[in-house]
């Protein structure tokens, strides 16, 4: 006994559907790879003038941004601060590569800090810790939150992986499923 299901129609709907996908995915994909891979900058809010504490509990892994007109990155000085009184400075003179800026995220504020930022240190904050900067021509700072995850050009890669399965899928399904030629 044997059952005769109509499967020609729902396999070619899917190898159309696999070609619509292939331009999505290549789209998307292309946009990741092309798109900036910096990090996103403070919040206005969050800015502090430069030799104020900040609290650092509030975020995991952080990066500390600076700003001034005539900032000098690698003479700033930044430390930590427990609660019980010790102190560790943080190494901002030898980041490592290019320092990333970024513009400050508004939210209708009306105290205008300076319009982009630079990174000056990445760090780790550790439970009941202060973080001061202050020194080489350093107006405001601020803590940012460092985005976890994969590179944006990976994401992209793996779109155009699925770009191609796509592909695939769409050249078998319609070459099986086209009309008997007579």
């Amino acid at each position: 006994m044997t059952a005769n299901f109509p499967v020609r129609g729902p396999v070619r709907a899917s190898g159309f559907a696999a070609m619509a996908a292939v331009v999505l995915f290549t789209v998307v994909g292309l946009w990741c790879v092309t798109t900036d891979q910096g990090p996103r900058g403070p919040y206005a809010a969050d800015v502090v003038a430069a030799g104020q504490t900040v609290d650092t509990e509030s975020v995991s892994n952080t990066i500390v941004w600076g700003g001034g007109d005539s900032l000098v990155p690698a003479e700033v000085t930044c430390v930590v601060t427990t609660r019980g009184g010790g102190t560790e400075a943080i190494d901002v003179a030898t980041t490592p590569g290019p320092r990333p800026t970024a513009p400050i995220l508004r939210t209708g504020s009306t105290d205008e800090p300076p319009a982009t930022m630079v990174v000056l240190a990445e760090m780790s904050p550790l439970p009941g810790t202060d973080l001061t900067c202050s020194g080489g021509g350093l107006e405001a700072f601020a803590l940012g939150e460092l985005r976890l995850g994969p590179p944006w050009w990976v994401v992209g890669v793996g779109f155009f992986v699925l770009a191609g399965i796509a592909g695939v899928w769409a050249l078998v399904t319609l070459n099986l499923t086209r009309g008997r030629r007579t």
